[in-house]
């Protein structure tokens, strides 16, 4: 359903070698996102599914028409020549092909029928109207069994072993070995086997649409392929099935909507997993006490859930929130997360586990660099924990002063430069709607925490010393304050609280 259609307008940037990226850092829609014939094949196909109501064997028929029509509706979507030259035959035939175009259509069966032969036999016939050649079939059929398969609840090591089993496709290697060396390519033997491999080694649907892209090639039908399989095993949510709907006509949209009516899952009853959440992590963390302090540790996963609802955070989010601390301090596993809360759950709590065998160093630095090209959930998650903690420093060191640094395994001056690199990692985020207040808040604790400000009277200079950083001082430059790198601070600059440095700065502007 969504999963090739986002697929499609992910990846339409990034399309042919030289829009090519090879990086899994990319936005993930930008001006030139736009859905191509990806988007209208797959979308044909779900009016075909629908209009023969079950029966595989009008399939071919529907398939035919449904195609013929809206590509004739959408001409200039990105059709092959041969293919073009289908949509406006009077009698069509098939064309003996290997295209990856079968593959990337054909999601909307799996969704439809509910044995493992009739989807195959689905996949079948939506593709040998015009994918003929056994190669074409096979792109199709592999792709549609991975999708159903993963429906069903279907391991990653299940489903490969299937699709290998049975179409032949080596699975076997990695993104990392694909990706340098990998051009474009419109076949499905050279398409469908690395679009797999982009959602068995992804760890979230994002994940896997950021693998595909980064694979380069035919990026559109790839990550297609790829992300319509991580709709079926990871979900879609929300905030990015309106953005595909977003992108597409209102007729294309519409299409979309009634076949999710028709074929999507929707329960009529769920278990609060919030509240299961709760009462697990006070089970967990009973007993422990928060670093150098008589507080129960339950208030920090407690706190950090409070932001999270602050930040407009799905259900796996705040779980995630909860439990966050749990596999890293607990005997509770990563498997026993999945196994209650779900893979998204899991798979944001093993975001936020660290390497307990490397240096506080190694640690942070590894924290630093995957939050560059972290997903937004996993951002978040880390913004609250460490607003948390920074909220619960500022505390203790109203209370005990320097003393509080004699808790950690760290120097101060090393907090001060983790934090300071961190506020910078996460700039992005002081201009999103959800985020920016936690973003200035981790800001104005850090600088409670780690910086003295010193004001010169008498010639109106302002100083900023960060811990064991370089001295700053305000300039003003073609109008506008900025801080400077500064060599040294007159000793009769005066030490001054936070906010009135930074009221001093506001009359600057």
């Amino acid at each position: 359903m969504y999963g090739a259609i986002l697929g499609d307008i992910i990846g339409s940037p990034y399309e042919f070698n030289y829009n090519n990226i090879k990086t899994k850092n990319f936005p993930l829609f930008c001006e030139r996102s736009q859905f191509t014939d990806d988007s209208v094949m797959t979308i044909a196909i779900m009016e075909a599914v629908m209009n023969c109501k079950g029966d595989v064997y009008a399939l071919c028929d529907e398939a035919t028409i449904s195609m013929q029509k809206w590509g004739n509706k959408y001409p200039h979507a990105g059709y092959g020549v041969r293919f073009s030259r289908w949509l406006r035959a009077d009698h069509p035939h098939p064309y003996n092909s290997w295209g990856n175009g079968s593959a990337m259509r054909v999601s909307p069966v799996s969704w439809a029928f509910d044995d493992m032969e009739s989807v195959r036999k689905a996949a079948r016939a939506v593709t040998i109207v015009t994918h003929d050649h056994d190669e074409g079939i096979k792109g199709a059929e592999a792709t549609a069994a991975a999708i159903f398969m993963a429906r069903k609840g279907a391991t990653k090591a299940e489903i490969k072993e299937y699709i290998e089993k049975e179409f032949e496709y080596d699975l076997d290697r990695t993104c990392d070995e694909i990706r340098p060396t990998y051009q474009h390519d419109e076949s499905c033997m050279k398409t469908v086997p690395e679009a797999i491999i982009a959602f068995l080694e992804g760890m979230s649907f994002e994940d896997v649409i950021r693998n595909a892209v980064s694979l380069g090639g035919d990026s559109d039908t790839l990550t297609a392929i790829a992300a319509s399989i991580a709709e079926a095993f990871y979900g879609v949510e929300t905030d990015l099935k309106k953005a595909a709907l977003s992108r597409l006509t209102p007729e294309l949209a519409h299409v979309v909507r009634q076949f999710e009516i028709e074929y999507g899952s929707f329960p009529q009853f769920e278990i609060d997993r919030v509240h299961e959440a709760i009462i697990l992590a006070e089970e967990l963390h009973r007993g422990q006490l928060r670093k150098g302090t008589q507080t129960a540790y339950i208030t920090h996963p407690m706190e950090v859930y409070q932001i999270l609802t602050t930040m407009n955070a799905g259900d796996d989010l705040l779980i995630a929130g909860l439990l966050h601390d749990a596999v890293e301090d607990t005997d509770f596993t990563l498997e026993e997360v999945e196994k209650l809360f779900g893979q998204r759950a899991a798979y944001l709590v093993n975001s936020h586990t660290e390497d307990t065998t490397k240096s506080w160093s190694e640690r942070k630095a590894a924290t630093l660099e995957m939050l560059k090209t972290a997903e937004r959930d996993v951002v978040k998650l880390i913004m609250a924990d460490k607003l948390s903690n920074l909220r619960s420093m500022l505390s203790d060191y109203a209370k005990i002063g320097e003393k509080l640094w004699e808790r950690f395994s760290s120097s101060k001056e090393k907090q001060s430069k983790y934090n300071s690199d961190l506020i910078d990692v996460l700039a992005f985020y002081q201009l999103d709607d959800d985020t920016s207040h936690v973003y200035w808040e981790i800001n104005s604790i850090y600088k409670d925490l780690f910086v003295e400000f010193r004001y010169d009277k008498e010639n109106d200079r302002l100083f900023q010393i960060p811990c064991g950083m370089k001295a700053l001082e305000m300039k003003v430059m073609y109008g506008e304050p900025v801080w400077w790198d500064t060599e040294e601070v007159p000793e009769c600059a005066e030490r001054i609280p936070r906010l009135l440095a930074e009221r001093i700065e506001e009359l600057w502007y």
